[in-house]
């Protein structure tokens, strides 16, 4: 047998404990995203294909970086240490950071947010009412440093809020600790736009005047609660994402155009929807004060639009 034979061999046993310890709850389902995260080691592997001639040292060095590699996700589960992090020994503390700023209504009417997170589950909300300066607060966990642009023309403050990208990144796997949350004011019409990869996406804008919101997500949940503030707002979802639900106010007229790769949808009956090609449109729609048109993209398991 040749000695290659034998580590692809080890390796595919190894993966097998390692998924089987997982569905028999001897690791946390992270040591999954912990693994992919050390993919680079399949490029230092057949590197060192080219490198070595003599199979039998190749096969040796590789099941050393192997094990090691195994090693090292088993001992980061049980210490709860994350891949990219080498001060092995003791528990990470988690990293927080906290942003806010203020504005000025005679000079602020308006409000654009752009969002570009990786992996993270992510809550929008709004500011408590009576705060009349703030126009936003984020505490983000886990994440990479955040970089934050604000400028403000013709009265509409422009925000764009990304992870910046100038270091490496390897995270937890799959967002299991990332997270984002921020707090909007309730005072100014907002235009949102959210690029993700999160797991999650909650988005309570029941509070908010949301003039249009746009969301590009590989997340496996979006939730989002809509309130009656929206006077006319549009919506665009493209997501993979395993499920979306829009809770939206009895009162709100809704059209919704459904596309994509969807199992299943669920509208409310409340609504009393008729449905043209991929267009629902409700009975109230043109009579209702409050309109929010929704486009959803999606590959995603179903998609559900409720009432309260």
């Amino acid at each position: 047998m040749k000695p290659s034979n034998i580590l692809w061999g080890l390796t595919i046993l190894g993966l097998g404990i390692m998924i089987l310890g997982i569905n028999l709850g001897w690791f946390p389902s992270s040591v999954v995203g912990q693994l992919f995260a050390l993919w680079p080691l399949v490029l230092i592997i057949i590197g060192l294909k080219f490198i070595v001639r003599n199979d039998i040292v190749f096969t040796v060095i590789s099941l050393i970086l192997i094990v090691a590699a195994f090693g090292y996700v088993v001992y980061g589960a049980k210490y709860d240490i994350k891949v990219g992090s080498f001060s092995l020994g003791q528990k990470q503390t988690k990293s927080i950071q906290k942003y806010s700023d203020s504005y000025d209504l005679s000079n602020v009417k308006a409000m654009t947010l752009t969002l570009d997170v990786g992996a993270a589950n992510v809550v929008v909300d709004s500011l408590p009412e009576g705060d009349k300066t703030t126009l936003y607060q984020i505490t983000a966990t886990d994440l990479a440093t955040l970089g934050i642009d604000k400028s403000v023309s013709g009265g509409v403050a422009n925000l764009r809020v990304a992870e910046k990208t100038n270091s490496l990144y390897l995270g937890s796997g799959y967002g299991s600790n990332r997270a984002m949350t921020i707090y909007l004011s309730r005072n100014i019409p907002i235009a949102i736009k959210l690029n993700s990869g999160a797991t999650k996406n909650k988005l309570n804008l029941q509070e908010l005047q949301i003039s249009s919101l746009v969301i590009h997500s590989g997340a496996s949940d979006v939730v989002t609660t809509f309130g009656s503030k929206q006077k006319l707002a549009d919506v665009n979802i493209e997501t993979g994402a395993a499920s979306v639900v829009l809770n939206i106010p009895k009162s709100s007229g809704v059209k919704a155009t459904l596309n994509g790769g969807l199992s299943s949808y669920n509208l409310s009956s409340d609504f009393e929807f008729t449905k043209s090609g991929d267009t629902n449109t409700s009975a109230n729609y043109d009579a209702s004060t409050n309109r929010i048109n929704i486009t959803v993209r999606s590959g995603a398991t179903s998609v559900s639009i409720k009432s309260y």
